[in-house]
């Protein structure tokens, strides 16, 4: 008798304890227990307890009806749905800022055919018209490849701004000795060779474009700004370049462009009156150094060095697979993502084209059209 009670008492007692323990599945606790945090650097601004901007989650949470990082929908993340409209805007400086910078490529390519109608070309000797024909050629190839590398781009920066959802941050960046700033992502291969083979092409051509620009005479007096493509002549170049970037993802409103005017109308009155004063004799005893010897000689040294010593972060993007933990692939996930990507003109997709075949974001149905015609065909 006394076993049955002690049996039944045994029995109330696991009832009571078990009703006191919530209820939850599994894998949903599992997960919050290693989910990270919500609090990462690059996205500081829009971290959990501010009133006055939308902002992350407080914790990692399971999410559901993201459009614009769908690929976090029933995951433990922390991008809420109404945070989406952060990331549209952020994505959107950056497809104006691109934007801005191809406008630049083309005016500049404007002024070079105004260049060729002028006078100054028609009084000039056949060495520098043929010098300034070959930099107008050279700008035609410029423009008609910038798109594939340019959408790249915009699909790199949308992975990034993906990787707000990702609560284990943590083990795709490199922090600071504080542990307050990110200074490098870790970048996965395959995402620095797809922006690689996207971007080849276009950096011999803007190197040979820069090269005739530079040796022409008339092509030196355009008053428009020369946009500097040297990033896109390496591998290596672009992906530090983009790896730099995108650790300022969330970039503020765009930045005001400056009007390029005469010089006596910026400078004020009393200023162009010094100058036409006439200027003071240096003193025997102390020539003046050459003003370009010291800079252009440090320069070059600088860019010597930098070749022989790449950053120690370089080898660390470029083969980051070997640093083990999980890595960021911001290309992939850009593609993944809900974000327009296709802003520019590309070049034609052709079936024997063996460059970069990769399918990009909102590019799927189209190349989906093209083998099914070709289908048909044959």
């Amino acid at each position: 008798m006394s076993l049955r009670i002690g049996r039944c008492a045994f029995v109330v007692f696991l009832d009571v304890l078990i009703l006191r323990v919530p209820a939850t599945p599994s894998n949903v606790t599992s997960s919050a227990a290693t989910s990270g945090n919500c609090r990462n650097p690059l996205f500081a601004t829009h971290w959990a307890g501010k009133s006055d901007v939308r902002h992350l989650e407080a914790t990692p949470t399971l999410e559901s009806g993201l459009s614009i990082c769908p690929f976090y929908n029933g995951q433990i993340a922390c991008c809420p749905a109404g945070f989406e409209d952060v990331l549209k805007t952020a994505f959107q400086r950056w497809v104006d800022h691109l934007r801005r910078e191809a406008k630049q490529i083309e005016a500049f390519k404007v002024q070079l055919v105004s260049v060729r109608v002028s006078e100054a070309y028609v009084t000039a000797s056949e060495l520098e018209q043929a010098l300034l024909d070959k930099a107008l050629e050279s700008a035609a190839p410029v423009l008609a490849l910038y798109g594939d590398c340019f959408d790249t781009m915009l699909e790199y920066i949308a992975g990034v701004l993906c990787f707000s959802c990702a609560p284990d941050w943590q083990t795709k960046v490199f922090m600071d000795t504080a542990n307050i700033r990110v200074t490098h992502l870790r970048i996965a291969d395959t995402s620095n060779e797809a922006l690689w083979q996207s971007c080849a092409k276009l950096g011999d051509a803007a190197a040979r474009f820069q090269a005739r620009a530079s040796d022409s005479a008339l092509a030196k007096s355009i008053e428009s700004r020369f946009v500097d493509l040297s990033m896109f002549a390496n591998k290596i170049g672009v992906t530090e370049s983009m790896a730099t970037q995108a650790l300022l993802v969330m970039r503020g409103p765009s930045e005001v462009l400056l009007e390029v005017v005469a010089e006596e109308q910026s400078l004020p009155a009393a200023a162009t009156q010094a100058d036409a004063q006439p200027a003071p004799t240096t003193s025997p005893t102390m020539p003046p150094a050459p003003p370009d010897a010291a800079s252009s000689d440090s320069a070059s040294s600088q860019r010597r060095l930098s070749a022989a010593n790449p950053p120690l972060w370089t080898s660390s993007i470029v083969a980051a697979g070997q640093l083990g933990g999980t890595l960021l692939d911001p290309v992939r996930d850009g593609r993944l993502s809900g974000l327009e990507c296709s802003a520019f003109p590309r070049t034609p997709m052709t079936l024997l084209d063996s460059g970069s075949g990769a399918i990009r974001c909102k590019t799927r149905l189209a190349a989906m059209l093209v083998f099914a015609a070709a289908a048909v065909v044959f």
